[in-house]
């Protein structure tokens, strides 16, 4: 998976995983900058963006393709909300 970072400022980005492999530490992408995150499992995955002081989760895939934007962001073009935000 892979994410951009098109804000106005450092974004620090943590993702889950599942297995043995990966990192799961935080990490700073700074503006105009992109992170990879090489995960494989089809359950999907927890991605932690802290922006501006504000932590959001979002539910991402393998295969994800996020764009962070300073009001939202996107997965493949599509905008998600955060994990919180998921109830009608």
């Amino acid at each position: 998976m892979k994410i951009i970072n098109n804000t106005q400022s450092n974004i620090i980005v943590s993702v889950n995983k599942w297995g043995d492999d990966g990192q799961t530490g935080r990490f700073t992408v700074s503006p105009g900058r992109s992170g990879s995150w090489n995960r494989t499992d089809e359950r999907g995955f927890v991605m932690a963006i802290l922006k501006k002081g504000v932590q959001d989760s979002f539910y991402i895939f393998s295969d994800s393709d996020i764009k962070v934007f300073d009001s939202y962001v996107t997965d493949n073009g599509r905008r998600i909300k955060p994990a919180t935000d998921r109830y009608y």
